[in-house]
């Protein structure tokens, strides 16, 4: 041993608050202690002629034994020699049993070397002996006890014995006494969401967002423990954090994709059901389905070089259909021109998409570009057998007055497909009105009625129609009923108005 150029510099066992009182108070001593022997040794003093060298006393003897058995042990832990420091520390045991500070060194290192009956022991006593100065009782052992009983089952998720439960406790008790114990949240989180106590794993993960409030993986766990509670609202803007702070995470943009696209699902019925769709719940539909095309897009940017083409192409196939129920929704909402803004910007990628075309027809109807409408319709009819597509076309060119003939195929055909569809039937009945065949007009639109009796624009044909065949008082009663399914419509109280006169 060289005494010039000793030098010590041992690393600290552990960063946790650890030890009781007693403890801290030895190994003061035992430093102290240690730091006079080595100068009485090399014989530095300011009068080394006072200082005599001479052997320690027993207990002297005994204590620097176990110091430097501590610090070798602490060194060789740390250097991952987990069994020669477990022997050290059991050593140094003997001489301090009452130590919860060695205790939970014997747990720590017989933790890493699966001695799990072992660290079970120590841990518990490390507790047990903890608790004597609740005043500075040690979250750690309760924390490795956590640990040691989780590895009673090697599959956490498929255990039925409590042990997952009672490791949920210790880990509790940790966060008592160290509230930004990050890992004891993450345990919990962890086996919340596993075993589904997802309240549970909200509670945990919602704790880390606080204290690690710029880690993106806390947020994905919140988002998705709020995800399986039907938090929805919530796990959005879990997700919506995620992000803001990584623009680049495409794990929580196809989330918020699919979450968005859960709003809306629950939003559509709402607004195709009703007579007359509440225009709070359309905005906020063509908002949830804006944002869930903003959240694939992203995701199918971000994935563009790694993903398989037949992965890309499944993300190129769902941002299609969601464009193409964005369209639809603006032709629910009256707002065509959104509409065929939508859909055209489809056809650039998919010129042949059946919905697309469909629905552009539509929308070029109701803006009165019929050439266009056409167009579009006759694609549709030219590549599927669409029933829908045929008769729009019928009815495109019943109100067109022309190729009527055509028309009352195209209808015919889409009423093989469904017999028993009013709106067809009322198509086909308007056709033959045009055509000037009132009685078969009359059959097919009372048909239609008795299948769509809430249609007020079937009664308005019908009346038409009786009318054409000079019977006025049943044409004013089929328009009384149309007036009364829908009483703001302007050409009908006109009609009623103009022969109820008459018949006076």
């Amino acid at each position: 041993m060289r005494y010039g150029s000793l030098s010590l510099s041992l690393p600290s066992p552990t960063p946790s608050k650890i030890g009781s009182k007693e403890v801290r108070r030895t190994a003061l001593s035992l430093v102290v202690l240690i730091s006079f022997l080595f100068l009485a040794r090399v014989g530095w003093a300011l009068e080394p002629e006072v200082i005599v060298t001479r052997p320690l006393q027993p207990e002297y003897q005994q204590a620097q034994q176990d110091f430097l058995k501590l610090s070798w042990a602490t060194y060789l832990r740390t250097n991952r020699k987990f069994p020669k420091s477990g022997k050290l520390y059991q050593q140094v045991a003997e001489s301090y049993p009452e130590s919860a500070f060695l205790q939970t060194q014997i747990a720590t290192v017989s933790l890493a070397i699966q001695d799990i009956k072992a660290a079970e022991k120590a841990a518990r006593r490390a507790i047990e002996l903890g608790k004597q100065d609740e005043s500075s009782e040690n979250p750690e052992p309760h924390f490795l006890l956590g640990q040691i009983l989780l590895k009673h089952r090697s599959n956490i998720s498929q255990s039925k014995t409590p042990e997952w439960r009672e490791a949920i406790a210790e880990f509790q008790k940790v966060i008592e006494l160290d509230p930004d114990h990050v890992n004891a949240y993450r345990y919990i989180g962890e086996i919340a969401l596993l075993k589904q106590e997802h309240d549970l794993a909200v509670q945990a993960f919602k704790a880390l967002t606080r204290i690690m409030p710029y880690q993106t993986t806390f947020y994905l766990r919140l988002g998705k423990s709020y995800q399986e509670t039907g938090q929805n609202t919530e796990a959005i803007s879990a997700f919506e954090r995620a992000v803001k702070i990584d623009p680049l995470l495409w794990q929580a943009h196809e989330s918020l994709g699919q979450l968005y696209i859960d709003r809306y699902d629950q939003l559509e019925d709402a607004v195709y059901e009703a007579v007359e769709p509440d225009p709070e719940a359309m905005s906020q539909a063509q908002a949830s389905m804006q944002r869930a095309i903003e959240a694939y897009s992203k995701v199918r940017e971000l994935k563009q070089k790694q993903a398989k083409p037949e992965q890309l192409a499944k993300y190129d196939y769902g941002l299609l259909t969601f464009r193409s129920r964005l369209g639809s929704l603006y032709l629910a909402a009256d707002q065509p021109e959104q509409a065929i803004e939508t859909l055209l910007a489809i056809l650039e990628v998919d010129s042949s998409h059946s919905d697309t075309n469909y629905l552009l027809g539509l929308a070029y109807q109701q803006t009165g570009k019929y050439d266009q409408s056409e167009h579009h319709l006759r694609a549709v009819v030219k590549t599927t057998e669409r029933p829908a597509a045929y008769n729009a076309l019928g009815y495109l060119f019943a109100e067109r007055d022309k190729n009527l003939d055509e028309a009352v195929e195209l209808i015919t055909f889409a009423l093989e497909k469904d017999p028993d569809n009013g709106a067809y039937l009322d198509s086909l009945g308007w056709i033959y009105y045009k055509q000037g065949k009132t009685k078969k007009a009359i059959k097919q639109l009372k048909k239609a009625i008795s299948l769509e009796p809430d249609s007020w624009e079937i009664q308005d044909h019908l009346g038409d129609a009786y009318l054409k065949d000079g019977n006025i008082p049943k044409a004013i009663s089929s328009w009384e009923k149309a007036a009364d399914l829908a009483p703001n419509n302007k050409s009908i109280q006109e009609k009623l108005q103009r022969y109820t006169k008459t018949t006076d």
